[in-house]
């Protein structure tokens, strides 16, 4: 009997050990993927004068990567015996991933199912870790920050130093995307230790050591020049706002944003008109994307029998998918959001916020950009969902009898 014991002990040692290696593997390939973008100039010719088309090897690589995470995600998953859960969230996922194969045979481009849903899979690993997922991923990503503020660092200097230009750069203006050299991307990127240095100031102190961490993360935020990524941030501090409106700290943080934000558009307002003029025909352009036509009833329901492109994600699956492909979207957004509000009321912890306020920023922001196509965004997106539902899941739902009665500020 206790020799079986030790045995069964022994196999989730092992178990959970090697879905850690896989998201670990997954973490670090897909966050740094894209070290070679600003050093090597690649990207694609609309980037910058400065760049060339990424090669092949390189933009199907990322590709080749996560294939071979959901090989070795699908292979531990048989050998240790783990059975795919099915609750509410990865039902309507499944089923709009099923809509979405079966219209991408009839429209013959599979290109966007599979930038779409891919990177769920190497994602799904963290289904099976041990019982607190969160805390090897809070050091994992801190190692990621780093890597981020270094190459920002790296590409101001070579701007200033030898007009280095960035890709996205706007004429007139340098626009900054970290290690990804994406400003839209690595954006919605920041939205995660902005939230969790804003959280921390508030609960801590304006003059605590999160200080001039804030400080840092809103420079880099700033400098990307994305008005997806500012639409994120306003999402984002209205949630804060809501979590802390019994605050006294709250006020004093809105006063000092309000006033950084003023200097900001008197000392820059010619480089905001710039912007601005630049921007002001893309912008117009994703409101014209939003816009959903149907030339039939068979087109409401199934999607156009021709593939359509459109800036914006949910005008691209009502598009081409169906009315219903867009409803079960919506509830695989909704619903885990749903579920990541209840685990931040159980706990109260400052991480799970920041997981809830991510995927609610993840979701508005798409009404404008794709982002479940832009790397690694979307790997991060899908593993705060995953991550979501295995921390609910751990708990167990009765224990959520009592949350509903607990305050909404931490």
């Amino acid at each position: 009997m206790k020799r079986g014991l030790r045995m069964k002990i022994k196999t989730k040692i092992k178990s959970s050990q090697a879905f850690y290696f896989i998201e670990f593997l997954s973490f670090y390939s897909l966050n740094l993927y894209y070290w070679y973008r600003y050093i090597l100039r690649y990207n694609t010719d609309y980037a910058s004068a400065e760049y060339r088309d990424t090669p092949t090897f390189l933009r199907g690589g990322k590709y080749a990567v996560v294939v071979v995470l959901a090989v070795l995600l699908v292979l531990a998953m048989l050998y240790f015996k783990k059975k795919v859960i099915l609750g509410g969230p990865e039902i309507a996922l499944v089923l709009f991933a099923a809509i979405m194969l079966i219209k991408s045979m009839y429209q013959r481009n599979y290109l966007l199912f599979f930038k779409m849903l891919i990177f769920a899979l190497p994602a799904y690993g963290v289904m099976y870790m041990g019982d607190d997922p969160i805390q090897p991923f809070i050091r994992w990503f801190r190692i990621v920050y780093v890597y981020h503020i270094i190459y920002s660092a790296f590409e101001i200097f070579m701007y200033f130093t030898f007009g280095w230009m960035t890709g996205l750069a706007i004429p007139g203006l340098i626009r900054f995307g970290g290690g990804l050299d994406d400003p839209n991307g690595f954006s919605i990127f920041m939205i995660i230790p902005l939230c969790y240095f804003i959280c921390n100031l508030i609960e801590n102190g304006l003059f605590s050591r999160w200080l001039p961490h804030a400080i840092v993360a809103f420079v880099l935020f700033f400098i990307t020049y994305s008005f997806s990524g500012y639409a994120g941030a306003v999402v984002m501090l209205l949630l804060i706002m809501v979590k802390y409106k019994n605050s006294a700290r709250l006020v004093l943080v809105e006063t000092i944003i309000l006033v950084i934000v003023a200097v900001v558009i008197i000392n820059h307002k010619d480089l905001i008109i710039h912007l601005y003029e630049h921007k002001k025909y893309s912008i117009q352009a994703h409101f014209e994307y939003m816009i959903v036509r149907y030339d039939s009833l068979a087109e409401f329901i199934f999607g156009s029998p021709q593939y359509q492109f459109s800036e914006s994600l949910y005008a691209m699956v009502a598009v081409n998918y169906g009315f219903g492909a867009l409803l079960l979207l919506f509830f695989f957004e909704c619903s885990t959001i749903y579920i990541a509000y209840r685990n931040y009321m159980r706990e109260h912890s400052i991480e799970l916020f920041t997981v809830f306020a991510y995927q609610v920023v993840f979701m508005v922001t798409q009404v404008g950009i794709a982002y479940f196509v832009t790397v690694p965004v979307n790997y991060l997106y899908f593993l705060a969902v995953f991550m979501t539902l295995r921390v609910y899941r751990s708990h167990g739902r009765e224990k959520y009898a009592d949350a509903r009665r607990m305050p909404t500020v931490a």
